[in-house]
């Protein structure tokens, strides 16, 4: 024990110390705010060495200084570890006292001077975890005759049961926030999966489509649109959010929405209504989130399609004959660049051609030794499925990407649409 001045010898009295800590036993099992905890805490040890006040200083080891969570009547306070009684405390693991602290000038006479208090006898142990680890310091301050080594036993019996209390509330706490957490996942993965059109793909004559998203984590970044139009076409989109999770879904969300307002509210050519979303994600987003994506107005009556590519995987093209298309990207992705203008191509589709686009968490989808699916193994998986009706060509894909990966974990949002040109009549 590092002790200075006084510090004698003394006799525990068992009844008194049985009651203390049976009374606070029970309001500290009752208290759920940490706060409020950490004062019954600091009077329990108050009442049990007969000392003026204890502080409780816990550990902040982003900055190795000591934090009064809670100081009774004082302001919080900062330390650095090593400094004062409770800081040599938690820098040598032993207990640090001293009964002349008056006659003495160091950071007890500081911080007096800061709180107008008047510091002459100090008391401080080290608490620790489960793991034996110095969480922080119990200080007790000013008790009439001084501190003795019965009060160093005592304070220390506090610091133990204060410190597993503390320790299996902060547990408590994070496992209530993971609770809560894993809900509102769970809600916002129920909303977005309601944004998808999976349950509204009202038919297109002229047309076939199908479609499956398979997000990485409870919510994702990948989204797809299939829209009707009042003129018989079609508008089919797939996008790419930078990211993954809540912020990712959070923009999913916002760019489906603009992208509904600007294709039913406009007769705009599609590289117009890139451009015009363009500016309104650059505007709305900060520059590390944007979207790739791809999109299509089909006219089933003409075979006509125009697409934008904005940074997107390359979609293919099965032409029925046998023949292959690629429809790389030739602008950047959305909202990456301010001011760009996008441009369009045209095709003509065929009965039973059929276009398939898809999202990078299935063309680089990853096994578990990290190796990426080859791109000749996953177009090989495109060309055996392609005379598939669509539905089965969609969970044909998905099956051969899941058999790649093998047991290793998604990594990226998995999405893949197929539209199809049907009989025109």
């Amino acid at each position: 024990m590092a002790a200075t001045g006084s510090f004698l010898s003394d006799t525990i009295d068992g009844q008194y110390i049985s009651r203390v800590i049976f009374d606070y036993a029970k309001r500290i099992g009752r208290e759920k705010d940490r706060e409020a905890l950490l004062a019954i805490i600091a009077d329990m040890g108050r009442d049990l060495v007969g000392a003026e006040r204890c502080t409780i200083w816990l550990l902040d080891s982003s900055t190795n200084q000591l934090v009064t969570r809670l100081a009774q009547g004082t302001e919080t306070i900062r330390i650095d570890v090593g400094q004062g009684y409770a800081g040599r405390c938690v820098a040598t693991g032993e207990i640090a006292a001293s009964n002349t602290v008056a006659e003495e000038r160091g950071l007890a006479h500081t911080v007096d001077a800061r709180t107008g208090y008047h510091t002459f006898s100090v008391l401080a142990v080290p608490m620790r975890n489960s793991a034996g680890e110095i969480m922080g310091a119990f200080q007790a301050l000013n008790k009439a005759g001084g501190f003795n080594a019965s009060d160093a036993d005592l304070l220390g019996l506090a610091a133990a049961y204060s410190a597993s209390t503390l320790e299996t509330q902060s547990l408590q706490m994070r496992a209530e926030e993971a609770r809560r957490l894993e809900h509102e996942m769970q809600i916002a993965r129920e909303v977005q999966q309601r944004l998808l059109p999976a349950d509204r793909l009202a038919p297109v004559h002229g047309v076939e489509f199908a479609a499956s998203c398979q997000p990485a984590a409870e919510v994702g970044g990948d989204y797809y649109d299939y829209l009707p139009l009042t003129d018989g076409c079609l508008t089919v989109l797939l996008g790419d959010i930078s990211g993954k999770g809540i912020a990712a879904a959070l923009m999913m969300a916002s760019v489906q929405a603009s992208l509904h307002s600007l294709v039913l509210q406009s007769a705009q050519e599609p590289h117009d209504i890139i451009t015009r979303l363009n500016g309104i994600v650059y505007e709305s987003s900060t520059r590390t989130r944007y979207s790739t994506l791809f999109f299509a107005h089909y006219d089933p009556g003409s075979g006509k399609m125009k697409t934008v590519n904005a940074g997107h995987s390359t979609p293919l093209l099965f032409r029925e004959n046998g023949a292959v298309e690629r429809l790389e990207a030739d602008g950047p992705p959305v909202g990456l660049l301010s001011g760009l203008k996008f441009s369009q191509k045209e095709y003509t589709l065929a009965t039973g051609d059929t276009l398939v686009c898809y999202s990078d968490g299935i063309s680089e989808c990853h096994n578990e030794q990290g190796e990426i699916w080859p791109e000749e193994d996953f177009e090989r998986a495109l060309l055996d499925a392609r005379g598939l009706p669509l539905d089965r060509l969609v969970a044909s894909v998905m099956a051969a990407a899941a058999r790649f990966a093998g047991p290793a974990a998604q990594h990226d949002d998995m999405t893949i649409i197929c539209l199809r040109a049907a009989e025109r009549t």
